[in-house]
């Protein structure tokens, strides 16, 4: 028998991929997980890492913040984000987009980020397509924990942001002294302990928050900031062009056989 396919009642064969869907849409009738209803992307969720197996016969086909649950087959993706909050915990701040197909997992490995920051401080935002056209709404959900320490920056710097996020009444306010306001309020964040911000959605950022942010990222040095985008493919990334990239794909078929074993009661045949 083919690799993957295993007889169904009748001796029809059954591909691997429309069990796994066909045992989520089960779960589905039965209200036992939260996941989409969205079909297409349930069919693809076997190659993808945005599965968390949390034990013998048990897998959660959403993100799940729990740390201890394992991303099976995203070895070298976590150990490159054990790295960076590792380099946050030692004063050294980094910026990288994480690449990848819609349900490709990039939001696991957010996830897996927010349960293994022990020790650091994390802000978490994510794009809205809906507010694409309002101007600096995504940075807004990304700096609003933080607004307290406004009064510590530069006047002019002070004035831009408070502007910007309608604080004050002013003009649009200049992009580059907000640029400058947000990593300067970062920076003193990050005085008291390492600050990890995670931007999920970033296709879906409006113009003048990817521009910030973009040019924050690019700006960090020692300031034990950590900053990961998540960014849907295909998509426009040029805001955040230079910057070091994780590109996420499918589950090798060892990984997806892994997560199947774990998903689906019974033997498969190999």
């Amino acid at each position: 028998m083919p690799r993957g396919r295993r007889e169904d009642a009748t001796g029809s064969s059954i591909s691997t991929r429309k069990l796994f869907a066909d045992h989520v849409n089960s779960l589905l009738d039965g209200g036992q997980h939260e996941v989409t209803r969205d079909h297409d992307r349930i069919h693809r969720l076997l190659g993808y890492a945005s599965i968390a197996v949390t034990g013998p016969g048990r897998a959660t086909v959403r993100s799940t913040t729990d740390g201890g649950n394992l991303l099976v087959g995203r070895r070298a993706e976590t150990g490159r984000l054990d790295r960076l909050l590792a380099d946050a915990r030692s004063g050294t701040s980094t910026a990288v987009v994480v690449r990848g197909d819609a349900g490709v997992g990039k939001t696991a490995l957010l996830d897996y980020v927010l349960g293994h920051a022990a020790g650091c401080r994390v802000v978490r935002s994510s794009g809205v397509e809906s507010e694409m056209e309002l101007p600096f709404a995504g940075l807004h959900q990304l700096c609003a924990p933080f607004l307290d320490h406004l009064e510590h920056l530069p006047g002019p710097q002070r004035e831009a942001l408070a502007t910007a996020f309608g604080l004050r009444p002013g003009a649009p306010p200049d992009r580059f002294l907000v640029g400058l306001a947000v990593l300067n309020l970062l920076a003193e964040v990050a005085e008291a302990q390492p600050l990890i911000c995670l931007v999920d959605d970033g296709q879906w950022l409006d113009r003048a928050s990817a521009q910030v942010l973009g040019f924050v990222a690019r700006r960090l040095a020692a300031e034990s900031v950590v900053m990961l985008f998540a960014m849907r493919e295909p998509g426009d990334t040029s805001d955040f062009a230079g910057l070091p990239e994780l590109t996420v794909g499918p589950l090798e078929e060892p990984d997806a056989r892994t997560v199947l074993v774990s998903a689906i009661p019974g033997r498969i045949d190999a």
